[in-house]
């Protein structure tokens, strides 16, 4: 037999090295077959504190922004269940921020079931990463939630300022003001020193639940206490502050910022421009941006946007499009927030004929379509809402429920009742859940066109949803069965609406007593006024 090769001879005497093995094992990640890359690594043969090393970072490659949180998930499912690696806190850490950071809460949470079953213990950054995490997902108080488990379950844990910090701004998005006050009694007794972050936190939640000097006391709180502001802060209180009107306060706010070297940033003045325009200042607004301008600094589509709504909404439709050219002149790209704009401020003015023309050059949304929808609904044009239908079926965008909603309520106007009934028993197989508004809008043109055995099957449907509590859907059937003269059903949904500790509306009360008097005369009345006394 010949002998090998010297070079073959010389690479098959190479025994690979722990390093070669993660390179090995990156490769296979990055080509989407994360068991292999597991086993791979466990064939590096080195101390457990280098295994632990390299374990760290193949996972913290997973979990990147290039890499796929699914593939993160099941390479460490192979580590920890087939291969048996003992991983560090900092790694199951450094899965949950980066996972939490992509928006994969779901995700994070699953590494912190692994990594608590696996004896280590919750910290305050693990905590913090994914009470934020579900914040920013629009779950704040799933957040509340995961972290009253873990001050259940973990008796060694103590939060520190980074998790309170998170606790109190889902605390504020969630309007559970009393229990941000009583958590910074608590921090207080204990001796912690809230800073600059978690105050703005807080003076945020006050300012968006409309409690206003109260977050200006909380500011000025952490002013007297020597804590140093930002530009942060300071926007924090101009948000609050031009969102509920009080503008003249702002200007005083700007001038503060300046004494402390708080320079105002794009987004204070974004605010103060929406702030003047929500109070109907147009031409203040509009003066901030100039001025803004004449500093250097490059105003963005928002800023835009906003003055273009402000000019849709007062019907200035040249001026609007005279800011969009202006736009256009900067080189300052116009995307679909600004352009939907338009075309809504064109649908209200009537003219949705020229909406749809420049919806036609735009990547048109759910937005755009549920706008020109809307537009030729109120003007009766019937070819208008069946050409949209079918531009809207052939974009190949999944709809949402707001545009769901009014294509029910459009189908409806064409009178195609069996299309708009089909669509709405559709809607989970879309991944959308009927809201109040979805069943307001069937169950009042069921009503219309006096299906009203099927609207009362509907509303049957309707009231077991527990998450669903409005009068709107009751007074809409409360109405038509007194239009029928079924006073008697109509009076059974008045009192389900009150059972339930709804706010009856002042139009069906009249409208029940009406219909009594009706059918019944006074005794019919007071029979009435009778039981709703007794509720």
């Amino acid at each position: 037999l010949l002998a090998p090769p010297a070079s073959q001879a010389l690479a098959n005497a190479v025994a690979p090295t722990p390093r070669t093995h993660l390179l090995a094992a990156s490769a296979l990640l990055d080509s989407a077959r994360p068991r292999e890359a597991a086993q791979r690594l466990a064939l590096a043969s080195c101390t457990a504190n280098r295994g632990r090393r390299l374990w760290h970072a193949l996972l913290r490659r997973a979990c990147a922004g290039q890499g796929d949180p699914h593939h993160a998930l099941e390479l460490l499912s192979a580590a920890v269940e087939d291969q048996g690696a003992v991983l560090s806190q900092s790694t199951y850490r450094v899965m949950v921020v980066g996972l939490c950071a992509r928006g994969e809460v779901d995700g994070a949470l699953r590494v912190f079931d692994v990594m608590t079953r696996r004896g280590c213990q919750a910290d305050d950054r693990v905590c913090s990463s994914i009470v934020s995490g579900f914040s920013r997902a629009g779950k704040a108080g799933a957040g509340l939630d995961f972290y009253d488990r873990v001050r259940r379950e973990f008796s060694g844990f103590e939060p520190g300022l980074v998790t309170l910090t998170s606790v109190v701004h889902a605390l504020g998005l969630e309007g559970r003001i009393n229990e941000m006050a009583e958590l910074m009694r608590e921090m207080e007794c204990k001796g912690m020193d809230a800073d600059a972050v978690f105050y703005g936190s807080m003076v945020h939640g006050y300012m968006s639940c409309g409690f206003l000097m109260e977050g200006l006391r909380k500011h000025r709180s952490m002013i007297d206490k020597g804590i140093t502001a930002d530009v942060v802060n300071y926007t924090t209180v101009i948000d609050g502050l031009c969102r509920e009107g009080s503008v003249a306060k702002v200007m005083g706010f700007l001038n503060t910022m300046e004494q402390y070297d708080a320079k105002p940033n794009l987004i204070t003045y974004t605010s103060l421009v929406g702030g003047f325009c929500k109070r109907g200042r147009l031409e203040d607004a509009f003066s901030i941006v100039r001025k803004l301008e004449q500093t250097g600094a490059v105003v963005d589509e928002y800023v835009y946007s906003i003055l273009i709504d402000s000019l849709c909404k007062m019907g200035d439709l040249a001026r609007a499009f005279s800011l969009l050219e202006e736009m256009e002149n900067k080189e300052i790209k116009a995307g679909n927030v600004t352009y939907n704009t338009v075309i809504n401020g064109l649908c209200k003015a009537g003219d949705t004929e020229k909406a749809v023309e420049i919806s036609e050059g735009v990547a048109a949304d759910n937005f755009t379509y549920s706008t020109l929808l809307h537009g030729y609904i109120n003007s009766d044009d019937v070819t208008g809402v069946m050409a949209i239908k079918g531009r809207l079926e052939n974009s190949g965008i999944s709809m949402d429920v707001v545009t769901c909603n009014v294509l029910i309520k459009a189908l409806f106007m064409v009178k195609k009742v069996d299309d708009a009934c089909s669509l709405f028993h559709k809607m989970p197989e879309m991944g959308l859940r009927p809201n109040t508004i979805t069943y307001n809008t069937i169950i009042d043109a069921l009503c219309k066109v006096e299906e009203i055995d099927k609207a009362l099957e509907l509303f049957d449907e309707y009231k077991k949803h527990s998450s669903l509590s409005s009068t709107v859907v009751h007074d809409c059937l409360i109405k038509a069965l007194c239009n029928q003269g079924k006073v008697d059903m109509a009076g059974q949904i008045f009192y389900d609406l009150v059972q339930k500790k709804l706010r009856p509306d002042f139009f069906s009360c009249r409208k029940l007593i009406h219909a009594n008097f009706k059918e019944l005369g006074e005794h019919g009345v007071l029979d009435f006024i009778y039981k709703v006394g007794e509720l």
